[in-house]
């Protein structure tokens, strides 16, 4: 349910599905410390970073290699696709991916229009589109759900103004500001559509949630002189860090406006990065000398989930089955993917 994955489940619609996610609910919460641990690689890799995993367990992301960044599929099954998007030009551009869906649809950035670096959705055929805004700089992409609805954010090439966007499942792009704010950043969407962010205005950064109607809700931390939201989960819980008195710290946001600090035991930050529908939060914590993956249950426990024989880690995404997909980084200094579930 990252920037991209937050919907792994499609709206509530029958009393059976309620059902199907309540027990994916307690298996969730009964499994998350009992899973295993795979790693995996792109042959030639200098650096691989999964960012989403959709509820088939496909995780997508992106690679390094001598000639750039690209674009990974990586199913089930442990099959892996690669790509970049058009316009591609070694050393000079590269392919990064941020999200991907229930249907294997998957977004990002790095689609090259003349100098500049564009959105792109790609369809589970393997077709790619851009995503671009009008008056626009630097396009990205940052969440999809199920129904092909797509959040993100774009620079005015004019103003040089950070706006959130918004677009549609046939493609209408809709650009978001919150009233007031000199900058918007949207980044998670949940499966009704609903639009989650944070924004900058003359007081200091707060967190939005935009409704179906475009009504916006703003939220603030306490003590916070930054904020960064991550995800959004079909709750309408919000996570990500905020800095107040020196510290980086985690939160659990709920709609109602209550907030949990949820800072790893004995860290001196914490970056929360993802959440699924039963509450289960994955991310990443500092102890001073390197990032270290966790994962906080419901009932807020952590626990460590580096994978063994790491020097760094941090997990980026989890589905609503409890799969988490992260990266680490071995004694040379070269990150690998891991799936644990």
């Amino acid at each position: 349910m990252k920037l991209s994955t937050i919907q792994q489940l499609q709206t509530l619609g029958t009393r059976a599905r309620y059902g199907y996610l309540l027990a994916v609910l307690f298996l969730a919460l009964g499994s998350a410390f009992a899973q295993t641990t795979t790693t995996f690689d792109i042959s030639g890799n200098t650096g691989l970073f999964p960012t989403a995993i959709n509820l088939q367990g496909t995780a997508a992301g992106y690679y390094f290699d001598g000639t750039g960044a690209h674009g990974f599929v990586r199913d089930a099954q442990g099959n892996l696709t690669t790509f970049s998007t058009p316009g591609f030009n070694a050393g000079s551009s590269g392919t990064q991916v941020w999200g991907i869906n229930n249907s294997g649809v998957v977004i990002g950035d790095g689609y090259v229009v003349g100098l500049t670096s564009k959105g792109f959705v790609r369809d589970a055929q393997g077709n790619i589109t851009v995503i671009d805004v009008p008056n626009s700089g630097v396009v990205t992409p940052a969440a999809i759900n199920d129904n092909g609805q797509i959040t993100g954010h774009y620079g005015d090439a004019t103003t040089f103004h950070g706006h959130g966007f918004y677009r549609d499942a046939t493609g209408n792009v809709t650009s978001i500001d919150v009233p007031g704010a000199t900058d918007t950043e949207a980044v998670a969407i949940d499966s009704k559509g609903q639009i989650a962010g944070w924004y900058t205005d003359a007081v200091g950064k707060h967190v939005f949630l935009r409704d179906l109607k475009g009504k916006f809700a703003s939220y603030d931390l306490p003590g916070a002189v930054s904020i960064t939201l991550m995800s959004i989960n079909d709750k309408d819980e919000m996570v990500g860090n905020f800095f107040a008195n020196g510290v980086l710290h985690g939160f659990d946001l709920a709609k109602n406006g209550h907030v949990t600090v949820t800072d790893y035991p004995s860290s001196i930050g914490t970056l929360p990065q993802d959440l699924n529908f039963a509450g289960l939060i994955v991310g990443g914590y500092t102890d001073g000398f390197n990032l270290h993956a966790f994962l906080r249950d419901g009932r807020g426990r952590y626990i460590n989930i580096d994978p063994s024989g790491t020097i760094r880690a941090a997990a980026m995404s989890i589905n609503d089955s409890g799969a988490i997909v992260g990266y680490y980084a071995d004694n040379s200094n070269v990150y690998h993917g891991f799936v644990r579930q």
